[in-house]
């Protein structure tokens, strides 16, 4: 894939994407169906406050961020310990963005912004809709589903706006997999020629 301008934001949790997370079990005695791991990447790499994750994985999305395939947005609860995540995974600090989820409003209490992660990624298929060089939105993250009502409604904001957009949803167990990623390109190919026909 190659490409004269970036034609996907992409934006990504940490926790259950790259880094795998085990569920929390409440009841012994409930059956969790078995995962299929042979589509996974392999972990192979860990460091402080319980990371991990597949340098296979990370070199392939790192490629898309040196490659600008991509502008690369974290969209994470991690947010606070983004330079560190970037530096373990050896991403360029200046070719990401670290999205704010929480905001201090005027009695100096934290909270989250307006619509949460989801907030964020209206705001930014509205503003692709408005430029001149139009992006794809990508949004990866083991919190939400295609079911969801805000999805859906994302969904179809991008479609009312021309915009392409895919959600990835991996299981937090694993990560994001083979299949996922396969599917990540396969979108990121169709929007570098979607950008290229506007």
């Amino acid at each position: 894939m190659t490409s004269q301008r970036i034609a996907v934001d992409l934006f990504c949790d940490f926790g259950g994407v790259i880094c795998p997370i085990a569920k929390l079990r409440h009841d012994e005695e409930d059956e969790t169906p078995s995962i299929d791991t042979s589509n996974t990447y392999p972990i192979d790499r860990s460091g402080k406050i319980n990371t991990k994750w597949s340098s296979e994985l990370a070199g392939n999305l790192r490629y898309l961020i040196d490659q600008r395939l991509v502008r690369w947005h974290w969209l994470t609860l991690n947010w606070p310990i983004i330079g560190f995540i970037n530096e373990l995974l050896r991403f360029d600090s200046s070719q990401t963005v670290t999205e704010e989820l929480w905001t201090i409003d005027s009695s100096t209490h934290i909270r989250l912004v307006a619509g949460g992660k989801a907030g964020i990624i209206k705001r930014c298929i509205i503003s692709n809709a408005h430029r001149p060089n139009k992006r794809a939105v990508a949004w990866i993250d083991d919190d939400y589903s295609s079911d969801d009502a805000e999805v859906q409604q994302l969904a179809d904001l991008a479609e009312q706006n021309g915009i392409p957009f895919l959600l990835i949803t991996p299981n937090c167990e694993t990560g994001l997999n083979r299949l996922d990623m396969y599917k990540l390109c396969q979108f990121i190919d169709s929007s570098i020629k979607w950008a290229n026909r506007q």
